[in-house]
């Protein structure tokens, strides 16, 4: 059993023992014991003691050192050697694992893992800016994927499939490779109230992170996303950050404060979103504007505009879009309320869906509007594209609803219109000043004015030639500042360079947005 116990030791490990009857070799156990578990330098420091007792005496022929020593010695040098020369010069990208304190400037090709919120056209076009820039982007969510996110995702949006148990297991395993990180998470998520099922799955997307090492986490919306993207950020240690548009800072969060503060930036759909997200969060938070973006190339003027005029209007069916304003507006119209000459003829065509759809047309039919207005309900980008290229104009009466607590922030349908050369007519809420100015690009009315809505109505039926300097203005405008190939790469550019010491230094009470345009 002594024997078998030491496998490796030699035979004699080059050990004689003197003794009053002659030189003997040590016992095999002896040179086992001393052999087993002993690095070279605790070889030779102790068959150094036992020679200087005179215990032992080196044998003729035998090696004085630990056999396979000087062999060892020999690999490791060469090892070192080898690694000193694959070592990249100073300020040279690494690769691996990203610790939060920076991320490495590696674009083209950054690797980010983007958490969305909906299939919603403005994100499906964003993710694939960003692709054909190089930017690796891989899709995960905060909620199981809808109906309609096959067509617009097809099956990269990545979501536990497996059964609960069996997730939770899994996610609870790779949260506790964590260590106490796991616990910030389900202290922060139960005193901020946020489900328990995003911190299981915020140790999924962190395992996922690893496996595909992504080098930031972006989130799509300020709402449950941006607490996922900060919580696999966390675990995985790496940079993240979120884009703000309306509603989702609107509403109160208890930890979208704490969640913008620890963002490398939060990106800001416009400079009104960015002033709430700032009070929220305070001067901590680095606060960027970049505004959203249209594909120019497939939203331009048309060359075969209807007749009769149209009115057009995209949007989703929700108070905020003021339909029920505009369905008064066209009420008016037709009866000759702020109407002129040549207001008396149009086509009214609404595309999009929700909870309002079937109030909306109820509505029209009692009015007797159902031969002026048409509801189509959804439409594609490519459909959306054709209408507006037909479309005389373009209104959307946005209101402020819920109070006065809920409104649009910048609608990209608005933007679509204007990039298309249709003259606009809206309200001054949220954001839609920054792009539509009232007599340069577009006519600006005042929000849940129904009379002042017909008379701009009226105003652009009757004016041909205003209509065409509206709207080439408006799509001047567009190829200034809401191009979508500039707003994609100015995102791919504030992820690479997501590292919170780089930032600038903010005064107290003031916003980065605002340092940035001063400067």
């Amino acid at each position: 059993m002594e024997h078998a116990s030491a496998p490796h030791a030699p035979r004699d490990a080059g050990l004689v023992c003197h003794s009053s009857s002659g030189g003997r070799r040590l016992p095999r156990r002896h040179a086992a014991a001393l052999w087993r578990g002993t690095s070279a330098r605790e070889f030779r420091t102790a068959r150094h003691r036992l020679l200087c007792t005179g215990r032992i005496e080196p044998r003729d022929g035998v090696p004085t050192s630990r056999p396979g020593a000087r062999a060892l010695s020999r690999l490791r040098r060469d090892r070192s050697c080898r690694a000193q020369a694959r070592r990249k010069p100073a300020g040279a990208p690494k690769r691996g694992r990203v610790r939060h304190t920076g991320c490495p400037r590696t674009e083209p090709g950054v690797r980010v893992g983007l958490i969305v919120e909906c299939a919603a056209t403005f994100v499906c076009e964003e993710v694939a800016a960003l692709r054909s820039l190089g930017v690796e982007v891989a899709l995960a969510s905060a909620f199981r994927p809808g109906p309609g996110w096959g067509a617009a995702f097809g099956d990269e949006v990545a979501y536990p499939r497996a059964g609960r148990g069996a997730w939770a297991a899994r996610a609870l395993h790779d949260g506790f490779r964590s260590g106490p990180r796991l616990a910030d998470l389900v202290r922060c998520a139960l005193a901020e109230r946020a489900p328990l099922r995003l911190v299981a799955l915020a140790a999924n997307l962190a395992r996922r992170a690893r496996r595909e090492r992504w080098q930031h986490v972006h989130a799509s919306f300020a709402t449950y996303p941006a607490w996922l993207a900060w919580a696999t950020a966390h675990l995985a240690r790496l940079p993240f950050s979120f884009t703000a548009h309306a509603y989702d800072v609107q509403e109160p969060r208890p930890w979208l404060a704490r969640v913008a503060r620890e963002a490398a930036f939060v990106r800001a759909i416009s400079i009104e979103t960015a002033a709430r997200v700032h009070a929220a969060a305070g001067s901590a938070a680095r606060v960027r504007v970049g505004y959203l973006g249209v594909d120019v190339e497939r939203f331009r003027p048309g060359d075969d505009r209807a007749d009769p005029p149209e009115i057009l209007t995209v949007a989703r069916l929700v108070p905020k879009k003021g339909i029920e304003v505009l369905i008064e507006a066209v009420r008016l119209l037709t009866r000759g309320e702020g109407a002129r000459e040549g207001a008396a003829r149009f086509r009214v065509h609404l595309l999009g869906d929700g909870p309002l759809h079937a109030a909306c047309a109820a509505r029209s039919r009692a009015l007797g509007l159902h031969e002026v207005i048409f509801f189509h309900g959804a439409a594609t980008p490519a459909q959306v594209a054709l209408a507006l290229q037909r479309a005389t104009i373009f209104a959307l009466p946005c209101v402020l609803a819920e109070g006065g607590t809920q409104h649009d922030g910048l609608p990209v349908a608005l933007l679509e219109a204007m990039a298309s050369g249709l003259p606009a007519v809206s309200t001054p809420v949220g954001g839609i000043p920054e792009a539509l100015t009232d007599g340069e690009n577009g006519v600006l009315v005042p929000p849940s004015d129904a009379h002042a809505l017909a008379a701009a109505l009226a105003m652009l039926l009757g004016d041909a030639g205003l209509c065409r300097r509206l709207g080439a203005s408006a799509r001047e405008r567009v190829l200034r500042q809401f191009r979508g190939d500039a707003a994609a790469a100015r995102l791919a550019a504030w992820m690479a360079d997501a590292r919170p010491s780089s930032s600038k230094k903010v005064p107290a009470g003031t916003c980065q947005w605002q340092a940035e345009a001063e400067a």
